[in-house]
């Protein structure tokens, strides 16, 4: 409570937006709770945005991991008018493989914009979601790409916190003494099944 003190409520909503954050990604991505037990979430579309999603492209084998033209073949498998607002979704560990593939001369196949610090994919930024499966699961979707506003519709409330401590007490000691409880609501929905397809690994 120094004047010189950083602003708590701020700090606290920054800290518990990241946890709330990974909720939300599981849920919207798998449909189902983050905290372990994998509980499917009541009134969420079933396997979430993963289990609304249409096959794309399949790789020839787990051994030959995901390759250049795996990539192409899912972006070209997505209409047209869905490719051109398209980007790629997938796991850390996929955006990591990507990251170290290399040609013969030991330049990476994709490059990574300066400003954004994506992965780029023939013009396509590639988006990290924790939830998906990793480039070595068998039989998984393991990368999306198409235009997810057209494939996914979320409602998103916001963050609320709160601490449950004496209302009689400063914020700052009640924020330090007691709990702190976070929420948020989130409500979704499938949209267009074409609008998105999936790169799926060979069963071995």
């Amino acid at each position: 409570e120094l004047d010189d003190a950083f602003d708590l409520t701020t700090f606290l909503n920054r800290i518990a937006g990241t946890a709330v954050s990974r909720a939300r990604e599981t849920a919207i991505t798998l449909g189902k709770t983050n905290d372990g037990s994998n509980t499917a979430l009541p009134s969420c579309p079933v396997g979430g945005l993963l289990g609304s999603v249409a096959t794309g492209a399949t790789t020839a084998s787990l051994a030959a991991g995901i390759g250049y033209d795996d990539l192409v073949a899912l972006g070209g498998s997505v209409d047209h008018s869905y490719y051109l607002a398209g980007a790629y979704m997938a796991s850390p560990s996929v955006h990591t493989y990507l990251l170290g593939q290399k040609d013969s001369t030991s330049r990476p196949y994709y490059n990574v914009n300066p400003d954004t610090g994506l992965l780029m994919i023939n013009g396509k930024p590639l988006y990290v979601n924790a939830a998906m499966p990793a480039y070595n699961l068998a039989s998984s979707p393991v990368v999306l790409f198409g235009d997810y506003s057209k494939a996914w519709n979320v409602l998103n409330a916001g963050l609320r916190l709160v601490s449950a401590g004496n209302n009689n007490e400063s914020p700052a000691l009640s924020f330090l003494t007691r709990e702190l409880i976070v929420w948020t609501r989130l409500g979704q929905s499938a949209g267009l099944s074409s609008a998105v397809k999936s790169l799926v690994t060979a069963a071995s």
